[in-house]
């Protein structure tokens, strides 16, 4: 039991522990609170330098969902600090909502709608162009909004996470999305079956080519991709990565397939001190962050 529960800790609350230059800037952050079915819910938002909420001009939103166990700060330490350098750049506000005890729920898209409806309330953000992306349990909750809430979402990101075995999505209103998944993923695995951290079993996955194969119905794409582009940049780096592009579906939705040869159940080319043993390899050949927002706003993943 000690055991367990050192491992589990390990890899889940790691993230928040080792990496002191990736942390949220406090003169740059809101705290927000939510209040759902008289529950407060708990928000972090990034905003811009300069960025005046008087302002006439109305920025984009990218809503970033923690992993299982995590919080705002971790995922800022995953992906390196890379969100905040963006916004900075292209202009937009992250939210990064809290999960209640640490865990994603399907009750949590209420929470999501009333937060979202606070923040363009309060702030100048448009409502067209929200965004949404996370990383492990916060994946398969992106992947859920886009199920549930396509009124409020433009595009998703979904990295290592997916549909579950017992999820059902009709796709009433089809989102644009990117979903990116290691086949050496040892907690989601590639070819789904039962999630597990160390002995505590998560709830089974279906296999990541059976999610994408609905994404692919559901957004009425072709059967087969536009392109499939083959980056291998890195000579140490063990990965490689195949990206399928789906670029004329209905309603001129788009639907990206990342496929991480080698990769394991990590942000790619972000940080993580969990040994590869436990998570499996990080891949380097691809930028999670980077190819996400230039997915979200022009749907070009050349290098930035």
């Amino acid at each position: 039991m000690i055991r367990k529960a050192l491992i589990t800790g390990l890899l889940l609350l790691s993230a928040r522990c080792f990496s002191p230059e990736a942390r949220l800037p406090p003169e740059r952050i809101r705290s927000e609170q939510t209040s759902v079915q008289g529950m407060a819910r708990k928000s972090l938002l990034y905003v811009p330098t300069d960025i005046e909420r008087g302002t006439p001009r109305l920025y984009p939103l990218v809503l970033v969902f923690h992993e299982r166990e995590g919080d705002p700060q971790s995922i800022v330490r995953l992906s390196r600090n890379r969100f905040q350098e963006l916004a900075e750049a292209r202009r937009f506000f992250i939210a990064f909502p809290v999960a209640l005890n640490g865990r994603w729920r399907s009750a949590d898209v209420l929470f999501v709608r009333l937060l979202l409806d606070e923040l363009i309330r309060n702030y100048p953000i448009d409502p067209k162009q929200i965004y949404a992306t996370g990383f492990d349990e916060g994946a398969f909750f992106t992947l859920q909004l886009v199920c549930e809430a396509p009124d409020r979402i433009r595009s998703a990101a979904v990295i290592s996470g997916g549909l579950r075995r017992d999820q059902i999505c009709t796709f009433t209103q089809p989102v644009s999305v990117l979903i990116a998944h290691g086949t050496a993923d040892p907690i989601v695995p590639y070819d789904g079956g039962e999630m597990r951290v160390v002995r505590e079993s998560l709830g089974y996955a279906l296999p990541f080519q059976e999610t994408t194969r609905r994404l692919r119905m559901g957004l009425g794409c072709a059967d087969s991709p536009d392109t499939v582009i083959h980056t291998n940049r890195l000579r140490d780096d063990r990965t490689s990565i195949t990206t399928e592009r789906y670029d004329r579906c209905q309603s001129r939705r788009r639907l990206h397939v990342v496929t991480i040869h080698g990769g394991g159940h990590t942000w790619p080319d972000g940080w993580s001190s969990v040994p590869p043993e436990i998570v499996g390899p990080l891949s380097e050949e691809w930028n999670a962050a980077d190819r996400s927002i230039e997915f979200f706003f022009t749907g070009n993943e050349e290098p930035l």
